[in-house]
């Protein structure tokens, strides 16, 4: 059976009953929901973090948008005028862009990508489930543990069973041809390979395609969920012009560290790529060009990958 898609207001449910959960090196207390602050707009969620800041966040059930980002933004200058002081405006989306994200940290505004899947984790670690996948009818009750109801599905369920992407399977093949066709011929055969093997990993991985040009590979991680780790680069971009990493695996190493991923565990996971394969690009986002790679620096790469990928999912 299919499960239906959480909306908006569910994922802001979980994020505001249990804080913890999606930011673990963070110790907030909500102070107020769905509330407007005079002169500049609504917010959310409002917490306070364990340094006294006043953090306004703004959850979206989808990938962000540059308008999101602006609006942030516009909120921020708009507090910065009116003289307020620690305030931190935080966007959170289901998928955050590349281009996003660099508005976001050019504006000084904090941002978070969580996953449908990451919500129920916590909601199914809590005995909970969501009420737009209940059959009790909607309350209209604003209280946080009347609008999460406690789930009717087993105990011995497969957890597999409730982290599900549903209806993604034939929008990725079709990214996926399409990603391709922008490669010449010794680079797609590479990155057909690459996608091959990625779809042997299981639910520890995910490939997302939202991007500027190419896609995001992600690594679960047990307390973090899903983080991007990989992206993979063309030839050309989408509007046919060159990529600006043309035909290459990067690391967005940067990214992964302020998601909260190790920085020994990054420093590992190139260290191995690099007793095989060349890194070039610099410290923050190095990279790997594909288009000129032996069998064996493939086989190295993909194996490297599938090793981290199980390391990261350890506890």
């Amino acid at each position: 059976m299919e499960i239906p898609l959480m909306i908006e207001r569910e994922m802001e449910d979980l994020i505001a009953a249990y804080p913890k959960e999606f930011f673990p090196r963070k110790d907030m207390v909500l102070k107020g929901r769905q509330g407007c602050l005079s002169g500049v707009g609504r917010y959310d969620l409002w917490f306070e973090d364990e340094h006294g800041t006043n953090v306004l966040m703004e959850i979206k059930a989808r990938p962000a948008k540059y308008q999101d980002a602006d609006q942030c933004a516009k909120y921020k200058d708009a507090l910065d005028q009116n003289g307020e002081r620690y305030v931190l405006m935080w966007l959170v989306a289901t998928i955050i862009p590349g281009s996003v994200r660099s508005f976001l940290d050019n504006s000084g505004i904090e941002y978070t990508e969580i996953h449908e899947a990451e919500y129920r984790v916590v909601a199914q670690r809590h005995n909970y489930t969501f009420e737009s996948e209940s059959t009790v009818p909607n309350s209209s009750c604003n209280d946080i543990t009347r609008q999460v109801k406690p789930t009717s599905v087993p105990s011995n369920t497969p957890s597999q069973e409730r982290w599900v992407f549903r209806g993604t399977e034939k929008e990725d093949v079709n990214n996926e041809v399409e990603f391709l066709s922008r490669c010449g011929p010794g680079v797609k055969q590479f990155f057909s390979t690459f996608f091959e093997y990625q779809k042997t990993l299981g639910t520890k991985t995910q490939i997302t395609w939202q991007h500027e040009s190419g896609f995001s590979m992600h690594f679960r991680f047990p307390k973090l969920g899903f983080v991007e780790m990989i992206w993979g680069f063309p030839a050309e971009n989408r509007k046919g012009a060159r990529s600006r990493t043309p035909d290459s695996l990067v690391l967005p190493l940067d990214f992964a560290l302020k998601r909260g991923v190790p920085e020994d565990f990054l420093n590992r996971l190139c260290q191995t790529l690099m007793e095989r394969v060349p890194l070039s690009g610099g410290q923050k986002r190095p990279s790997i060009r594909v288009s000129s790679l032996s069998q064996e620096e493939v086989t190295h790469i993909l194996s490297t990958i599938s090793s981290y990928v199980e390391k990261a999912w350890l506890p």
